[in-house]
């Protein structure tokens, strides 16, 4: 499967804490993050989680509109929702969805650009720059800088879903 990383224990979701969110397109206030190490998978878990964020959207909206009720309809809709990429999942919700600004759709389409530069180049770019700790650390908080872009995109998405859900009176999974 391109594009997807095989499920590993380490990789599943941990209690995050958000203080605050009070609209459904909130603003992040504050996230407790988790050491991360400069490698392993928790690094990308951010971009999993969001891009899964993507695909519950995707599949709360098809069992909105599908006017079919078989469960065998729904359990094909979804496997089909989850096997896509981040980009085919924001492709797939900006055909759904309109927003009256660019303003998170921007988030979406930045998160995916961090996300296939975290995963096909950034370490081969910065190969040079693990020499040293100093040098280590910078990596580091680079990576905390795209994680809290994924975080943002994340709870977007979130909230988006359960606003959806929340409108229309139906019960999420």
């Amino acid at each position: 499967m391109k594009g997807k990383a095989v499920p590993h224990p380490t990789m599943q979701p941990h209690a995050r804490k958000v203080t605050q969110i009070t609209t459904p397109m909130p603003e992040v206030v504050a996230v407790d993050a988790l050491p991360h190490p400069i490698a392993g998978p928790s690094w990308a878990r951010h971009a999993q989680l969001f891009e899964e964020g993507l695909a519950k959207f995707l599949i709360v909206y098809n069992r909105i509109t599908k006017d079919s009720l078989r469960i065998e309809d729904f359990d094909a809709t979804e496997d089909r929702i989850r096997r896509k990429t981040m980009g085919q999942l924001i492709n797939e919700l900006s055909k759904h969805v309109s927003f009256p600004n660019n303003e998170v759709p921007g988030y979406f389409d930045e998160a995916l650009k961090k996300r296939n530069f975290l995963m096909h180049r950034f370490f081969l770019e910065r190969e040079s720059g693990m020499s040293t700790q100093d040098e280590r650390l910078g990596l580091i908080s680079e990576i905390l800088i795209i994680q809290d872009e994924f975080d943002r995109a994340r709870i977007m998405i979130n909230a988006m879903r359960i606003a959806m859900a929340k409108t229309l009176g139906i019960a999420e999974e």
